[in-house]
């Protein structure tokens, strides 16, 4: 109850989110954000249409991955008390992010998810199915919420693949099975469901280049000269033509 009370309202508001909110109610699909997470609002907000729902299921992923949290220091009995006590007490602090239905919020949990699980995977003798249902979930929130996730999931797969060639071979198998698994799934809602059954247009080329754009238009603001080199590389990596 005290968790619930702490994400009230549960309607913290900017146009990002009224963009989402509007998209997600009209089924108006498009990957400005990305489609998966809108796939995701609708599927939680389908029969109670109204934002509080993602704060509800934002709140109930905050308490699982803080139990997980607290129980792995229990099981390490690490005699760190003022960190077990902190943890417990963020249980009853107001998050304000819970109050939001950013992408960026449930992309954060699973990120702290997937690294906490790896952890105690990693710190016990034997390995659960469990360990790789969480591991999976987390990592496919990860790579769909943002259209940069892939990046932290692709990195944490090759570092498990690297620990299991030098140090336990017995994980291999898993780890393709779960890596497969994820990526696969990604590519099915994305590029098949999203982009070729239902023709979700891709994003524009200025979303990629506005924040660039932005940076770039504060250094001509300035007066400071910008150096043909650079003028090379920028149009190397963002060719305008």
């Amino acid at each position: 109850l005290v968790c619930i009370l702490s994400i009230s309202p549960g309607y913290y508001d900017n146009s990002d989110l009224r963009d989402i909110w509007q998209d997600v109610l009209t089924n108006h699909w498009t990957d400005s954000h990305p489609v998966s997470f809108l796939f995701f609002v609708k599927l939680f907000t389908f029969l109670i249409p109204s934002r509080r729902m993602i704060s509800l299921v934002y709140l109930v992923a905050w308490l699982l991955i803080s139990n997980s949290v607290i129980w792995m220091l229990e099981e390490k009995r690490t005699g760190s008390g003022s960190l077990y006590a902190l943890l417990s007490c963020l249980w009853f602090y107001p998050v304000f992010y819970l109050q939001a239905m950013f992408k960026d919020v449930g992309y954060a949990m699973a990120l702290l998810m997937l690294g906490v699980q790896i952890l105690k995977m990693l710190n016990r003798e034997t390995r659960k199915r469990s360990d790789w249902v969480i591991i999976g979930i987390s990592s496919f929130i990860a790579l769909s919420f943002r259209h940069d996730g892939v990046l932290p999931v692709v990195i944490t797969f090759v570092g498990l693949g690297v620990y299991a060639l030098f140090r336990q071979k017995t994980l291999r198998k898993p780890i393709l099975i779960t890596g497969i698994a994820v990526f696969g799934m990604h590519l099915l809602i994305t590029q098949v469901i999203a982009f070729g059954f239902m023709q979700v247009p891709r994003n524009e080329a200025y979303n990629k280049y506005g924040t660039p754009m932005t940076l770039l238009a504060a250094v001509v603001d300035s007066g400071k000269p910008i150096d043909e080199p650079d003028v090379a590389l920028l149009e190397q990596l963002m060719p305008l033509s």
